[in-house]
């Protein structure tokens, strides 16, 4: 019960207030999609990954959905799910794409 109440808190409080964080991050680069700069860079990288994990549903009481709030968020998942190298990489590092 700790680990589920843990997890729901975290969802609930925790987890909205980084990505919202992050979210304003790409909204005040308004130049670019990316978080820094007008590339893709290991910063979105690393939140690509991150994002991808705690959306993937394998982390009990954490749903799926809790990316919805955050378009950009979303926007920048997808971008860097779609990237032609990326997909190569996940092929061959996962034998599927994410």
């Amino acid at each position: 019960n700790k680990k589920k109440e843990a997890r729901e808190r975290l969802s609930k409080v925790h987890l909205p207030r980084w990505f919202q964080f992050l979210e304003n991050l790409l909204i005040e680069n308004n130049e670019s999609e990316w978080f820094v700069g007008k590339s893709m860079t290991i910063a979105d990288l690393a939140v690509w990954r991150l994002l991808g994990w705690l959306s993937s549903g394998m982390i009990d009481d954490v749903p799926k959905n809790i990316l919805d709030p955050y378009s950009n968020l979303i926007n920048l998942k997808k971008r860097i799910s779609q990237n032609s190298k990326i997909k190569e990489w996940m092929l061959t590092k996962y034998g599927k794409e994410f």
